[in-house]
């Protein structure tokens, strides 16, 4: 099972798998860290920054990315109900677009667009299979925008 623990004091995380093994009556149960290969990876391809968390989880359990920003991911809590959670972040507060599951989705790819209603923007939202990672790509809807954002973040 992969889990993302999150520090108390410096908000920092770790993804880690725990397996458990039996051997003759005694219980092995071995941590490892595999921040190097984690499960989602999520991409902010946008100038806008996002607060994403799983749906249910404690209310200091949250990740921002920020405008162009790549991020590792898993669940928090892999025995509740996996939904993601995708908010526009902001300082006053934040508007919350949907709670989506990236976990059951049937062809290679989902395409979905986030309305933000309260400034009329559009986003994309894309959730695609990479062999063993998920990616979940927050873009803007303009093909040719999302083009330039693109070549843009490949130069840096």
């Amino acid at each position: 099972m992969i889990i993302r623990l999150r520090g108390t004091y410096d908000n920092e995380s770790i993804i880690i798998n725990v397996s458990i093994t039996e051997d003759r009556n005694t219980l092995y149960v071995i941590f490892s860290d595999v921040s190097y290969a984690p499960p989602y990876r999520i991409e902010n391809l946008t100038k806008t920054s996002f607060k994403i968390c799983q749906l249910g989880s404690r209310c200091n359990d949250f990740d921002v990315i920020r405008p162009y920003e790549i991020i590792p991911y898993a669940w928090s809590y892999p025995l509740k109900e996996k939904l993601l959670s995708i908010s526009i972040s902001s300082s006053s507060n934040d508007y919350n677009l949907g709670n989506f599951k990236v976990d059951q989705i049937t062809k290679n790819e989902e395409k979905i667009v986030l309305e933000d209603k309260q400034s009329e923007r559009k986003f994309l939202l894309e959730i695609l299979n990479e062999k063993i990672l998920k990616v979940i790509r927050i873009s803007y809807t303009d093909e040719a925008t999302k083009n330039e954002l693109i070549n843009n973040l490949r130069d840096n």
